[in-house]
Protein backbone atom coordinates (compact mmCIF):
# COMPACT_ATOMS: atom_id res chain seq x y z
CA UNK A 1 0.00 0.00 0.00
CA UNK A 2 2.82 2.40 0.82
CA UNK A 3 4.34 1.68 -2.59
CA UNK A 4 1.11 2.81 -4.35
CA UNK A 5 0.99 5.94 -2.17
CA UNK A 6 4.64 6.71 -3.00
CA UNK A 7 3.90 6.30 -6.73
CA UNK A 8 0.96 8.71 -6.52
CA UNK A 9 3.13 11.24 -4.70
CA UNK A 10 5.89 10.91 -7.33
CA UNK A 11 3.34 11.40 -10.12
CA UNK A 12 1.98 14.57 -8.49
CA UNK A 13 5.53 15.91 -8.05
CA UNK A 14 6.32 15.22 -11.71
CA UNK A 15 3.03 16.85 -12.69
CA UNK A 16 3.81 19.96 -10.61
CA UNK A 17 7.33 20.18 -12.00
CA UNK A 18 6.01 19.97 -15.56
CA UNK A 19 3.45 22.72 -14.93
CA UNK A 20 6.17 24.98 -13.58
CA UNK A 21 3.88 27.51 -11.91
CA UNK A 22 4.87 31.15 -12.02
CA UNK A 23 3.36 34.19 -10.32
CA UNK A 24 3.18 36.08 -13.62
CA UNK A 25 1.10 33.38 -15.33
CA UNK A 26 -2.45 32.17 -14.85
CA UNK A 27 -2.62 28.39 -15.12
CA UNK A 28 -5.64 26.33 -16.17
CA UNK A 29 -5.94 22.56 -16.49
CA UNK A 30 -8.17 20.58 -18.83
CA UNK A 31 -8.36 16.77 -18.98
CA UNK A 32 -8.96 14.67 -22.06
CA UNK A 33 -9.32 10.94 -22.53
CA UNK A 34 -6.80 10.09 -25.22
CA UNK A 35 -3.36 11.15 -26.35
CA UNK A 36 -4.48 11.78 -29.93
CA UNK A 37 -6.85 14.49 -28.69
CA UNK A 38 -4.11 15.94 -26.46
CA UNK A 39 -1.76 16.15 -29.47
CA UNK A 40 -4.48 17.78 -31.57
CA UNK A 41 -5.01 20.45 -28.89
CA UNK A 42 -1.26 21.09 -28.88
CA UNK A 43 -1.33 21.73 -32.61
CA UNK A 44 -4.69 23.46 -33.04
CA UNK A 45 -5.63 25.00 -29.68
CA UNK A 46 -8.36 24.25 -27.16
CA UNK A 47 -12.00 24.41 -28.22
CA UNK A 48 -14.34 25.55 -25.46
CA UNK A 49 -17.92 26.70 -25.02
CA UNK A 50 -18.91 30.04 -23.49
CA UNK A 51 -15.65 30.70 -21.63
CA UNK A 52 -12.50 28.86 -20.62
CA UNK A 53 -13.58 28.23 -17.03
CA UNK A 54 -16.45 26.07 -18.23
CA UNK A 55 -14.03 23.34 -19.36
CA UNK A 56 -10.85 24.15 -17.42
CA UNK A 57 -9.87 24.58 -13.79
CA UNK A 58 -7.70 27.46 -12.58
CA UNK A 59 -4.84 26.27 -10.37
CA UNK A 60 -1.75 27.75 -8.79
CA UNK A 61 0.45 25.09 -10.37
CA UNK A 62 2.58 24.86 -7.20
CA UNK A 63 0.23 23.50 -4.56
CA UNK A 64 0.58 19.70 -4.33
CA UNK A 65 -2.69 19.30 -2.41
CA UNK A 66 -4.55 21.32 -5.06
CA UNK A 67 -3.00 19.27 -7.89
CA UNK A 68 -3.77 15.99 -6.14
CA UNK A 69 -7.38 17.13 -5.61
CA UNK A 70 -7.62 18.15 -9.29
CA UNK A 71 -6.31 14.76 -10.32
CA UNK A 72 -8.81 12.90 -8.12
CA UNK A 73 -11.81 14.99 -9.19
CA UNK A 74 -10.99 15.19 -12.92
CA UNK A 75 -9.47 11.75 -13.56
CA UNK A 76 -12.81 10.55 -14.95
CA UNK A 77 -12.33 12.93 -17.87
CA UNK A 78 -9.10 11.17 -18.83
CA UNK A 79 -5.43 10.67 -18.09
CA UNK A 80 -4.10 13.51 -20.25
CA UNK A 81 -4.02 16.95 -18.67
CA UNK A 82 -3.67 19.96 -20.95
CA UNK A 83 -1.75 22.78 -19.27
CA UNK A 84 -2.86 26.25 -20.36
CA UNK A 85 -0.84 29.26 -19.24
CA UNK A 86 -1.55 32.87 -20.08
CA UNK A 87 0.32 35.97 -18.98
CA UNK A 88 -1.37 37.49 -15.92
CA UNK A 89 -0.66 40.94 -17.36
CA UNK A 90 -2.60 40.07 -20.53
CA UNK A 91 -5.53 38.51 -18.64
CA UNK A 92 -5.73 41.37 -16.14
CA UNK A 93 -5.68 43.94 -18.95
CA UNK A 94 -8.44 42.11 -20.84
CA UNK A 95 -10.54 41.78 -17.68
CA UNK A 96 -10.17 45.51 -17.08
CA UNK A 97 -11.17 46.36 -20.65
CA UNK A 98 -14.13 43.96 -20.62
CA UNK A 99 -15.23 44.93 -17.10
CA UNK A 100 -18.58 46.39 -18.14
CA UNK A 101 -19.35 43.84 -20.82
CA UNK A 102 -20.81 40.36 -20.62
CA UNK A 103 -17.67 38.82 -22.11
CA UNK A 104 -14.83 36.84 -20.58
CA UNK A 105 -11.14 37.36 -21.35
CA UNK A 106 -10.96 33.91 -22.97
CA UNK A 107 -13.58 34.88 -25.55
CA UNK A 108 -11.45 37.89 -26.55
CA UNK A 109 -8.41 35.61 -26.96
CA UNK A 110 -10.32 33.16 -29.14
CA UNK A 111 -9.27 32.86 -32.74
CA UNK A 112 -12.86 32.06 -33.69
CA UNK A 113 -16.13 33.70 -32.73
CA UNK A 114 -19.44 31.89 -32.89
CA UNK A 115 -21.89 32.95 -35.53
CA UNK A 116 -25.05 34.69 -34.36
CA UNK A 117 -27.31 31.95 -35.76
CA UNK A 118 -25.65 29.24 -33.64
CA UNK A 119 -25.47 31.15 -30.38
CA UNK A 120 -26.74 28.20 -28.32
CA UNK A 121 -23.39 26.43 -28.90
CA UNK A 122 -20.86 29.19 -28.36
CA UNK A 123 -17.72 27.45 -29.61
CA UNK A 124 -14.42 29.30 -29.22
CA UNK A 125 -10.85 28.28 -29.93
CA UNK A 126 -7.99 29.30 -27.63
CA UNK A 127 -4.78 29.61 -29.70
CA UNK A 128 -2.24 26.80 -29.33
CA UNK A 129 0.40 29.31 -28.20
CA UNK A 130 -1.26 29.31 -24.75
CA UNK A 131 -0.92 25.53 -24.41
CA UNK A 132 2.24 24.73 -22.42
CA UNK A 133 1.82 21.06 -23.23
CA UNK A 134 0.10 18.05 -21.77
CA UNK A 135 0.88 15.65 -18.97
CA UNK A 136 0.36 11.92 -19.51
CA UNK A 137 -0.59 10.55 -16.09
CA UNK A 138 -0.38 6.90 -17.22
CA UNK A 139 3.34 7.24 -17.95
CA UNK A 140 4.17 10.17 -15.64
CA UNK A 141 5.61 12.34 -18.41
CA UNK A 142 5.00 15.74 -19.89
CA UNK A 143 4.93 16.63 -23.58
CA UNK A 144 5.98 20.21 -24.34
CA UNK A 145 4.46 22.46 -26.99
CA UNK A 146 7.36 23.97 -28.99
CA UNK A 147 5.15 26.96 -29.88
CA UNK A 148 4.14 27.78 -26.29
CA UNK A 149 4.17 31.53 -25.62
CA UNK A 150 2.10 32.68 -22.63
CA UNK A 151 2.67 36.31 -23.63
CA UNK A 152 1.32 35.82 -27.15
CA UNK A 153 -0.92 38.68 -28.30
CA UNK A 154 -3.14 37.35 -31.09
CA UNK A 155 -3.42 39.61 -34.16
CA UNK A 156 -7.23 39.42 -33.95
CA UNK A 157 -7.41 40.48 -30.29
CA UNK A 158 -8.26 44.15 -30.85
CA UNK A 159 -10.87 43.25 -33.45
CA UNK A 160 -12.51 40.82 -30.99
CA UNK A 161 -12.46 43.43 -28.23
CA UNK A 162 -14.01 46.09 -30.44
CA UNK A 163 -16.69 43.66 -31.60
CA UNK A 164 -17.57 42.67 -28.02
CA UNK A 165 -17.51 46.21 -26.64
CA UNK A 166 -19.68 47.60 -29.45
CA UNK A 167 -22.09 44.67 -29.27
CA UNK A 168 -22.83 45.39 -25.61
CA UNK A 169 -23.94 48.96 -26.30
Amino acid sequence: MNNRKDQISRDILLFRDFIGGSSDLYTFLHNTGDEENARRILGEGLAFEEHLLRTSDPVSGNDLVELKYFRIVRRYYGDYTIIIQISSHLVDDLNRRLERSRYHFSEALSQSRPSEEHEENLAYLLPFQFIRGYFDHTHGRGVENPFFDPRYVPPFLEENLQHFLHEDR
